[in-house]
């Protein structure tokens, strides 16, 4: 299931990016593409996609959206990210491309289930907010790569079978690279 998902995921990136640059070889070649959809690398590692859109909102800013989800028969795990880029020091007209700074909202959640020597489970959830960080390279040709950290504040739940739930303030990094196509 994992490789198929990987499969799908890789072949509409492809698909969309080689009939993006047949479409970009009729056109005006100065119109710039305001699009990106990305995997991060380090998410596929880790056995699940995580598929990120881009959409430019201005000559300096974008909205990048951020899911993943990964099932298997003892974890579950989602996350939910929606950040505002800003592409501070970069010519106008050239978002999304190089440094980017901005906020971001998250939405995660983690069950873990296990019965090895006795059954027990492992719930944790959050909600809050960060702050990301990086740089996007974008080529002409379409390809894009984004190398980038993502900093996390909220107030998470973490609840082991037959505890209470405690409830705290966690700070933790989220580093990406991206790899994708620009439209």
């Amino acid at each position: 299931m994992k490789i198929k998902n990987l499969f799908i995921s890789f072949t509409l990136i492809f698909v969309t990016g080689l009939s993006n640059f047949i479409i970009a070889q009729n056109k005006d070649s100065t119109q710039s593409n305001r699009y990106i959809a990305s995997l991060d690398l380090l998410s596929l590692s880790g056995g699940g996609p995580d598929i990120r859109f881009e959409v430019s909102l201005n000559e300096r800013s974008s909205i990048n959206m951020r899911v993943f989800a990964f099932e298997d028969d003892s974890l579950h795990a989602t996350l939910g990210i929606l950040a505002y880029r800003i592409y501070p020091i970069q010519g106008l007209g050239n978002a999304p491309k190089g440094f980017y700074i901005g906020p971001r909202l998250y939405k995660g959640a983690i069950n873990e289930i296990s019965s090895g020597n006795g059954v027990w489970r492992e719930v944790v959830r959050g909600i809050g907010v960060g702050v990301g960080t990086g740089y996007q390279f974008n080529f002409k040709f379409g390809l894009v790569v984004d190398l980038g950290i993502g900093f996390n504040f909220s107030d998470q739940v973490i609840q082991f079978d037959g505890d209470e739930a405690d409830e705290g303030f966690a700070i933790w990094p989220h580093p990406n690279v991206g790899l994708g196509w620009k439209f």
